[in-house]
């Protein structure tokens, strides 16, 4: 089998972000009621609205971005598609320097392998065969360039039509079948 070129994202598909922000929001907030975990857009999510980017990417980016926990068993996801042979790209999307230099040391923590790692909000330009992403907006544009867009489940992506994993197992057994 060919081998493949894997871009997998990080937030939302190896690092639990939103588990992070919303722990670091409660504790800011502790009277505050999550509202919607159904969008990906976070100002849907928490009583401050919009305030929320400022919160999550400037005044508490260190603590949450370093600090989240990895999806179980993520370390080990990412060194079996390196030992099956696959290019492991990370394909993440950060919105300013600090988030960026924050996910490096997060990386770097957790002890994820990969080959390469590209900052790229249009993921779709990327060069690799497979996306494993949680965006729907992502994998829409990346499934439009004829390559395979596949849908890690969040509670924030279920308007997606197209492959979808809930476990890393199905993702390797996926791309190991040729799917």
């Amino acid at each position: 089998m060919k081998k493949k070129k894997l871009g997998i994202d990080v937030d939302g598909v190896i690092r639990n972000f939103m588990g992070e922000i919303e722990k670091v929001y409660k504790r800011e907030y502790p009277e505050h009621e999550i509202l919607d975990r159904t969008q990906y857009d976070l100002k849907t999510w928490f009583p401050i609205g919009g305030k929320i980017y400022d919160f999550a990417f400037r005044e508490h980016a260190k603590e949450i971005y370093i600090n989240a926990n990895q999806y179980p068993q993520a370390t080990e996801f990412m060194k079996s598609l390196k030992e099956l042979g696959h290019k492991v790209v990370i394909v993440t999307s950060q919105p300013n320097e600090e988030t960026k230099l924050y996910t490096l040391e997060w990386l770097k923590n957790n002890e994820i392998e990969y080959d390469k790692l590209v900052f790229e909000s249009e993921k779709f330009k990327v060069n690799v065969d497979v996306l494993l992403d949680d965006s729907t907006k992502n994998l829409e544009l990346f499934a439009e360039t004829d390559r395979l867009a596949v849908c890690m489940d969040r509670t924030w992506n279920q308007d997606w039509e197209g492959p979808r994993v809930k476990k890393y197992k199905e993702f390797v057994e996926m791309i190991e079948n040729g799917s």
